[in-house]
Protein backbone atom coordinates (compact mmCIF):
# COMPACT_ATOMS: atom_id res chain seq x y z
CA UNK A 1 0.00 0.00 0.00
CA UNK A 2 1.38 3.60 -0.59
CA UNK A 3 2.19 5.37 2.30
CA UNK A 4 4.17 8.98 2.87
CA UNK A 5 6.19 9.85 5.45
CA UNK A 6 5.88 13.99 5.79
CA UNK A 7 8.40 14.97 8.28
CA UNK A 8 9.14 18.45 9.39
CA UNK A 9 7.31 21.26 11.73
CA UNK A 10 3.83 21.16 12.63
CA UNK A 11 3.75 24.73 11.59
CA UNK A 12 4.94 24.82 8.26
CA UNK A 13 2.45 25.70 5.79
CA UNK A 14 4.20 24.11 3.08
CA UNK A 15 3.54 20.59 5.20
CA UNK A 16 0.12 21.75 5.61
CA UNK A 17 -0.31 21.89 1.92
CA UNK A 18 0.88 18.48 0.97
CA UNK A 19 -1.00 17.29 4.05
CA UNK A 20 -4.04 18.41 2.50
CA UNK A 21 -3.01 17.35 -0.42
CA UNK A 22 -2.77 13.66 0.46
CA UNK A 23 -5.60 13.48 2.31
CA UNK A 24 -7.69 14.30 -0.37
CA UNK A 25 -5.83 11.44 -2.93
CA UNK A 26 -6.75 9.34 0.17
CA UNK A 27 -2.93 8.21 0.72
CA UNK A 28 -2.04 7.05 3.54
CA UNK A 29 0.07 9.68 5.98
CA UNK A 30 2.94 8.76 8.51
CA UNK A 31 2.89 12.35 10.21
CA UNK A 32 6.41 12.76 12.12
CA UNK A 33 5.85 16.64 13.04
CA UNK A 34 7.71 18.26 15.69
CA UNK A 35 7.07 21.29 17.96
CA UNK A 36 7.89 22.72 21.40
CA UNK A 37 6.12 19.55 23.48
CA UNK A 38 5.55 17.47 20.85
CA UNK A 39 8.19 14.68 20.87
CA UNK A 40 7.59 11.80 18.17
CA UNK A 41 9.30 8.50 19.98
CA UNK A 42 11.88 7.13 17.38
CA UNK A 43 14.63 4.20 17.63
CA UNK A 44 16.91 2.86 14.31
CA UNK A 45 19.50 0.19 15.44
CA UNK A 46 21.65 1.18 12.84
CA UNK A 47 23.45 -2.15 12.75
CA UNK A 48 20.58 -4.03 12.90
CA UNK A 49 18.68 -1.48 10.01
CA UNK A 50 15.32 -1.32 11.95
CA UNK A 51 13.65 1.60 12.59
CA UNK A 52 10.55 2.67 14.34
CA UNK A 53 8.28 5.83 14.85
CA UNK A 54 6.14 5.51 17.62
CA UNK A 55 6.65 1.95 18.32
CA UNK A 56 5.63 0.64 14.92
CA UNK A 57 8.41 -0.47 12.41
CA UNK A 58 8.50 2.61 9.72
CA UNK A 59 7.60 1.59 6.64
CA UNK A 60 6.66 3.67 4.07
CA UNK A 61 6.74 4.27 0.21
CA UNK A 62 7.33 7.86 -0.27
CA UNK A 63 8.91 11.00 2.02
CA UNK A 64 8.32 14.49 1.73
CA UNK A 65 10.26 16.36 4.64
CA UNK A 66 11.28 19.69 5.30
CA UNK A 67 13.67 21.18 7.76
CA UNK A 68 11.74 23.05 10.34
CA UNK A 69 12.10 27.12 9.89
CA UNK A 70 8.84 28.27 11.27
CA UNK A 71 9.53 27.30 14.90
CA UNK A 72 9.60 29.84 18.02
CA UNK A 73 12.39 27.92 20.13
CA UNK A 74 14.88 29.88 19.42
CA UNK A 75 18.30 28.19 19.50
CA UNK A 76 16.90 24.85 20.91
CA UNK A 77 14.34 25.08 18.11
CA UNK A 78 16.74 25.13 16.22
CA UNK A 79 19.20 22.57 17.50
CA UNK A 80 15.96 19.83 17.34
CA UNK A 81 14.72 21.03 13.83
CA UNK A 82 18.26 20.49 12.28
CA UNK A 83 18.74 16.59 14.43
CA UNK A 84 15.06 15.18 13.21
CA UNK A 85 16.49 16.70 9.59
CA UNK A 86 19.26 14.83 9.83
CA UNK A 87 18.58 11.57 11.28
CA UNK A 88 15.37 11.53 8.44
CA UNK A 89 17.96 12.46 6.26
CA UNK A 90 20.55 9.57 7.04
CA UNK A 91 18.09 7.01 6.72
CA UNK A 92 16.56 8.28 3.49
CA UNK A 93 20.45 8.00 2.28
CA UNK A 94 20.38 3.87 2.70
CA UNK A 95 17.14 3.98 2.00
CA UNK A 96 16.97 3.67 -1.97
CA UNK A 97 14.03 1.59 -2.34
CA UNK A 98 11.62 4.82 -0.74
CA UNK A 99 10.59 7.39 -2.88
CA UNK A 100 11.99 10.94 -2.07
CA UNK A 101 13.00 14.01 -4.10
CA UNK A 102 16.27 15.29 -4.35
CA UNK A 103 17.74 11.88 -3.77
CA UNK A 104 21.53 12.54 -5.18
CA UNK A 105 21.43 16.62 -3.34
CA UNK A 106 20.79 14.30 0.00
CA UNK A 107 23.46 15.67 2.38
CA UNK A 108 24.82 18.39 0.28
CA UNK A 109 24.65 22.21 0.42
CA UNK A 110 23.34 24.99 -1.99
CA UNK A 111 26.50 27.14 -2.32
CA UNK A 112 24.68 30.61 -4.16
CA UNK A 113 28.25 31.41 -5.40
CA UNK A 114 29.10 28.23 -6.49
CA UNK A 115 25.28 27.67 -8.36
CA UNK A 116 25.94 30.98 -9.91
CA UNK A 117 28.72 29.66 -12.07
CA UNK A 118 27.07 26.23 -12.92
CA UNK A 119 24.51 28.25 -13.83
CA UNK A 120 26.49 30.14 -16.71
CA UNK A 121 28.16 26.87 -17.27
CA UNK A 122 24.33 25.83 -17.97
CA UNK A 123 23.97 28.25 -20.36
CA UNK A 124 21.70 30.34 -17.90
CA UNK A 125 22.37 34.38 -18.17
CA UNK A 126 23.62 35.97 -14.62
CA UNK A 127 24.13 39.32 -13.42
CA UNK A 128 27.61 40.80 -13.44
CA UNK A 129 28.38 40.01 -9.75
CA UNK A 130 31.30 40.85 -7.44
CA UNK A 131 32.04 38.98 -4.06
CA UNK A 132 33.34 41.32 -2.07
CA UNK A 133 33.80 42.77 1.67
CA UNK A 134 36.37 46.31 -0.15
CA UNK A 135 33.79 48.68 -1.24
CA UNK A 136 37.10 49.55 -3.11
CA UNK A 137 36.86 46.52 -5.35
CA UNK A 138 33.46 47.14 -6.17
CA UNK A 139 33.61 48.13 -10.42
CA UNK A 140 30.99 50.07 -12.68
CA UNK A 141 30.44 48.22 -15.78
CA UNK A 142 28.88 48.73 -18.78
CA UNK A 143 27.46 52.39 -17.72
CA UNK A 144 26.07 50.29 -14.18
CA UNK A 145 25.61 52.54 -11.69
CA UNK A 146 22.87 50.89 -9.26
CA UNK A 147 23.50 47.87 -7.59
CA UNK A 148 22.35 45.21 -4.76
CA UNK A 149 23.33 43.54 -2.20
CA UNK A 150 22.96 40.06 -0.71
CA UNK A 151 24.85 37.44 2.34
CA UNK A 152 26.58 34.81 0.59
CA UNK A 153 25.25 32.31 2.97
CA UNK A 154 21.75 33.13 2.19
CA UNK A 155 18.47 33.49 4.18
CA UNK A 156 18.71 37.32 4.13
CA UNK A 157 17.19 40.12 2.25
CA UNK A 158 18.70 41.57 -0.78
CA UNK A 159 18.45 45.65 -0.62
CA UNK A 160 20.22 48.28 -2.46
CA UNK A 161 23.99 48.58 -1.72
CA UNK A 162 23.42 51.91 -0.19
CA UNK A 163 21.05 51.16 1.94
CA UNK A 164 23.30 47.74 2.92
CA UNK A 165 26.21 50.24 3.50
CA UNK A 166 24.34 52.98 5.97
CA UNK A 167 23.80 49.75 8.29
CA UNK A 168 27.02 48.13 8.19
CA UNK A 169 30.41 49.20 10.08
CA UNK A 170 33.25 49.24 7.63
CA UNK A 171 37.35 49.95 8.48
CA UNK A 172 38.50 52.00 5.98
CA UNK A 173 36.17 50.62 3.47
CA UNK A 174 36.16 47.10 4.10
CA UNK A 175 33.48 45.45 5.94
CA UNK A 176 33.74 42.53 8.53
CA UNK A 177 32.36 39.90 5.93
CA UNK A 178 32.38 39.44 2.26
CA UNK A 179 28.96 39.94 0.52
CA UNK A 180 27.02 39.46 -3.11
CA UNK A 181 27.19 42.39 -4.95
CA UNK A 182 24.95 42.65 -8.12
CA UNK A 183 23.71 45.15 -10.63
CA UNK A 184 20.17 46.28 -10.15
CA UNK A 185 17.96 44.23 -12.05
CA UNK A 186 14.03 44.92 -13.38
CA UNK A 187 11.08 43.28 -11.80
CA UNK A 188 8.36 41.43 -12.51
CA UNK A 189 10.41 38.24 -10.59
CA UNK A 190 9.80 35.13 -12.42
CA UNK A 191 10.34 32.00 -10.09
CA UNK A 192 9.82 28.76 -12.21
CA UNK A 193 9.25 25.31 -9.52
CA UNK A 194 10.67 21.74 -11.05
CA UNK A 195 8.80 19.21 -9.77
CA UNK A 196 10.36 15.82 -11.81
CA UNK A 197 9.44 17.05 -15.70
CA UNK A 198 7.04 18.81 -14.36
CA UNK A 199 7.49 22.94 -14.79
CA UNK A 200 5.48 25.68 -13.50
CA UNK A 201 6.20 29.96 -13.93
CA UNK A 202 5.25 32.17 -12.04
CA UNK A 203 5.52 36.34 -12.30
CA UNK A 204 5.96 38.10 -9.25
CA UNK A 205 4.96 41.89 -8.96
CA UNK A 206 6.22 43.43 -6.04
CA UNK A 207 7.02 47.02 -4.28
CA UNK A 208 10.47 46.13 -3.01
CA UNK A 209 13.61 44.73 -4.62
CA UNK A 210 13.26 41.35 -2.75
CA UNK A 211 9.37 40.55 -3.30
CA UNK A 212 9.90 38.49 0.03
CA UNK A 213 10.19 42.13 2.19
CA UNK A 214 6.67 43.47 0.11
CA UNK A 215 3.25 43.15 2.04
CA UNK A 216 1.82 44.41 -1.53
CA UNK A 217 2.42 42.02 -4.04
CA UNK A 218 0.98 39.74 -6.78
CA UNK A 219 1.77 36.61 -8.03
CA UNK A 220 0.33 35.32 -11.72
CA UNK A 221 0.90 32.04 -13.47
CA UNK A 222 3.03 32.35 -16.69
CA UNK A 223 1.51 30.46 -19.75
CA UNK A 224 4.92 29.95 -21.47
CA UNK A 225 8.15 29.06 -20.64
CA UNK A 226 11.24 30.68 -22.39
CA UNK A 227 12.54 27.83 -24.33
CA UNK A 228 16.26 28.58 -23.54
CA UNK A 229 15.63 29.35 -19.76
CA UNK A 230 14.17 26.07 -19.57
CA UNK A 231 16.82 24.36 -21.51
CA UNK A 232 19.19 25.66 -19.30
CA UNK A 233 17.69 25.31 -15.89
CA UNK A 234 17.43 21.61 -17.17
CA UNK A 235 21.05 21.34 -17.68
CA UNK A 236 21.54 23.34 -13.84
CA UNK A 237 19.18 20.56 -12.42
CA UNK A 238 20.58 17.53 -14.31
CA UNK A 239 24.28 19.17 -12.67
CA UNK A 240 23.37 19.45 -9.32
CA UNK A 241 21.31 16.23 -8.97
CA UNK A 242 17.47 17.62 -8.19
CA UNK A 243 14.53 16.91 -9.63
CA UNK A 244 12.39 19.28 -7.31
CA UNK A 245 13.47 23.13 -6.97
CA UNK A 246 12.18 26.48 -7.69
CA UNK A 247 14.80 29.06 -9.55
CA UNK A 248 14.16 32.55 -9.51
CA UNK A 249 15.27 35.71 -12.17
CA UNK A 250 14.47 38.68 -12.60
CA UNK A 251 14.67 40.91 -15.75
CA UNK A 252 17.23 42.73 -17.48
CA UNK A 253 16.59 46.30 -17.79
CA UNK A 254 18.19 46.82 -21.04
CA UNK A 255 16.54 44.06 -22.86
CA UNK A 256 13.67 42.48 -20.68
CA UNK A 257 16.14 38.63 -20.99
CA UNK A 258 15.95 36.40 -17.86
CA UNK A 259 18.44 36.91 -15.57
CA UNK A 260 19.14 33.81 -13.28
CA UNK A 261 19.52 34.40 -9.62
CA UNK A 262 19.67 31.40 -7.81
CA UNK A 263 17.99 27.96 -7.42
CA UNK A 264 16.39 26.30 -4.15
CA UNK A 265 16.60 22.80 -3.26
CA UNK A 266 13.70 22.76 -0.86
CA UNK A 267 11.75 25.84 -1.67
CA UNK A 268 8.77 27.42 0.23
CA UNK A 269 5.87 26.72 -2.29
CA UNK A 270 2.47 26.57 -0.61
CA UNK A 271 1.55 30.18 -1.82
CA UNK A 272 2.44 29.75 -5.28
CA UNK A 273 0.34 26.36 -5.25
CA UNK A 274 -2.83 27.69 -4.28
CA UNK A 275 -2.08 30.36 -7.60
CA UNK A 276 -1.49 27.53 -9.84
CA UNK A 277 -4.79 25.54 -8.35
CA UNK A 278 -2.98 22.48 -6.42
CA UNK A 279 -0.66 21.98 -9.83
CA UNK A 280 2.53 22.19 -7.56
CA UNK A 281 1.07 19.71 -4.88
CA UNK A 282 -0.25 17.64 -7.39
CA UNK A 283 3.35 16.73 -9.38
CA UNK A 284 4.89 16.52 -5.79
CA UNK A 285 2.08 13.70 -4.37
CA UNK A 286 2.22 11.81 -8.01
CA UNK A 287 5.79 11.34 -7.59
CA UNK A 288 6.06 10.42 -4.51
CA UNK A 289 3.36 7.87 -4.96
CA UNK A 290 4.44 6.72 -8.77
CA UNK A 291 1.72 8.04 -10.41
CA UNK A 292 3.28 11.10 -12.05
Amino acid sequence: MTSVLVAGGSRDPNLITILEALRMRNVQILPLLVEAGNNPSLSWELDTGVITLNGNPLNCSGVFIRRDVFHDGGSDGDYRASAWFTVIQGWLAISPQVRVLNRPYIGRHTNKLHVLRLAQSAGLPIPATTITNDISRIKFRSGVTDFVAKPVTGGGYCQSLDTLLSETQLQEGIAATPAIVQCKLAGPDVRIYAIDNTFLGFRIYADKIDYRESRNRNIEPMDQLPVKIMQGLKRLMTTMGLNWCAADFKLDPKNGQLIFLEINSNPMFSVFDKVAQGQITDAIVGFLTNKS
